[in-house]
């Protein structure tokens, strides 16, 4: 399981499974390492970066899930709305 998790005005988290469905997971997380996200857990381990805006979460979990690329299990805001 993927959590992604983004300090803006509006905290929230996203959690996806089925990332070895991907082709190449390592590169998924790599991009994913390059871009200015809060916090990237993968497991046990957290990498800190700059936070997105929940639009554009919503836009790249969108296009990835029409793309069959993984399974979106939940999005929710920090206090759980």
């Amino acid at each position: 399981i993927l959590s992604l998790a983004s300090r803006t005005t509006k905290e929230f988290s996203l959690i996806f499974s089925n990332v070895p469905r991907l082709s190449d997971p390592a590169a998924f997380i790599a991009q994913l390492a390059a871009l200015p996200v809060t916090n990237i857990y993968l497991g046990d381990k957290c990498s800190p970066f700059v936070g997105l805006p929940h639009s554009f979460w919503t836009t790249f979990l969108n296009e990835n899930l029409a793309n069959g690329s993984f399974e979106w299990v939940e999005a929710r805001g920090m206090n759980g709305k």
